[in-house]
Parts: C-alpha cells; sequence; structure tokens
C-alpha cells in the first residue's frame, strides 16, 4: 500500500512539473507577443459568473463566446493576469495589411470586423429605431469624400438637450 501511495506521488509530482513548465512557456510567448505588439490576445474557460466578475473588476475581457472568454491584455495587466493562475491559451495573432470587411450588417453587428458606409449607416440608423427613447441620429459633419458622419445621441432623454456630461 505504501509502495502505491508513493508511486501516485510521484506521478502526481512529475504532472505538477510538466503543467508547471506548461505554463512558463506559456507565460514567455504571452511576454514575447506582448513586446512585439505591445497586446495579446487570451482565452480560458468561462469560470461562472462571481468569478467572471471579479476578473473582469483586475484585467480587461472583450468578450465571452460559447464558453470562452476572451481578453486583450496590455503591458500593465499581465502580471495581475498571469497571478490568477488561469490555464489560459494565447490566441495567434493573426498577421494582416489590410482592412478586413464585414460582409453584411449582422457580420459587423458581431464588432469584430469594420463595417462598410451602407452597413455604418444600417446599423446606426436601426438602433435608433429599435432604441426610440434612448438612442437618436444625427449628423456632426461629412467626410472627406462627402460621406455624412453619424453619431448616437444616446441618453434618457435623448431629445432634450440638458446641462449633463457629454462624451463624443
Amino acid at each position: 500500500m505504501l509502495r502505491i501511495k508513493i508511486i501516485l506521488l510521484i506521478i502526481i509530482t512529475c504532472f505538477a512539473a510538466v503543467a508547471d513548465a506548461q505554463d512558463k512557456s506559456d507565460d514567455k510567448q504571452l511576454a514575447e507577443q506582448l513586446r512585439k505588439y505591445g497586446q495579446a490576445e487570451v482565452s480560458f474557460l468561462y469560470p461562472g459568473y462571481d468569478s467572471l466578475s471579479a476578473i473582469s473588476r483586475l484585467v480587461p475581457v472583450s468578450a465571452v463566446k460559447k464558453g470562452t472568454v476572451y481578453c486583450v491584455l496590455s503591458a500593465k495587466d499581465i502580471d495581475i493576469f498571469q497571478s490568477l493562475k488561469l490555464h489560459y491559451k494565447i490566441i495567434p495573432r493573426e498577421e494582416s495589411k489590410s482592412v478586413e470587411s464585414a460582409s453584411s450588417v449582422e457580420e459587423a453587428m458581431n464588432w469584430d470586423l469594420y463595417p462598410t458606409y451602407g452597413q455604418y449607416d444600417t446599423i446606426m440608423h436601426k438602433l435608433a429605431f429599435e432604441y426610440p427613447f434612448l438612442c437618436r441620429v444625427d449628423t456632426i459633419g461629412l467626410s472627406v469624400e462627402g460621406r455624412l458622419i453619424l453619431a448616437l445621441k444616446i441618453s434618457d432623454n435623448v431629445n432634450e438637450d440638458e446641462d449633463e456630461p457629454e462624451v463624443l
């Protein structure tokens, strides 16, 4: 019985050493991506509402999709993120030399691709239509191409000009 316990202890220790080595390797890759690009994107499994609420107060969470949490980390976030001891994956950065445009309004509404001007116009008016008591489309000028630059006024009193702080 003692022999079995010793063998199990050795096996567990080996697994822990391998896992720790893997974490250090991931940490090195994370540091390299930060050095090269100034930021790194990582993902980890959704830990539950309360845990994610605590995590999101410490590091920026950019999305939660299909049970996976995504974070875009800058150099100031790394030490805190690594102190959380999460099992994470580094999302490889795509080398792209062009801007990718969405092929539809629905795709643009996922916020990972740039909308075309027509999609941008549709999105702005769609939001104002769906939330008429919160949003109003306004025009704030013309682009160098002569297109309208649209803005959404978002307020609890969208049709009133209130003496409140404003953000552009």
